[in-house]
């Protein structure tokens, strides 16, 4: 088994813009203009599953570590 990973939640100044990145991969996503109106914390939420899916190859079976600066979802 893979020792783990580190995925990297980040959030672009622009709030439409969502980002993660694992090593020197980097994945860059637009929330829809509805996704916009929701509250900061469900949006975050929802960056960590869409972050997850979008490397789901590359650490599947593997432990994963998430970063975020978000204390909602660092908390959960």
């Amino acid at each position: 088994m893979d020792p783990g990973h580190l995925i990297k939640v980040m959030a672009p100044p622009e709030q439409s813009l969502l980002g993660a990145q694992l090593g020197d991969s980097l994945v860059l996503g637009v929330w829809s203009p509805q996704e916009q109106r929701f509250h900061i914390n469900h949006l975050k939420m929802m960056t960590v599953f869409w972050a997850l899916r979008s490397f789901q190859q590359e650490v599947s079976g593997t432990v994963v570590s998430l970063m975020s600066d978000n204390s909602t979802v660092v908390a959960y």
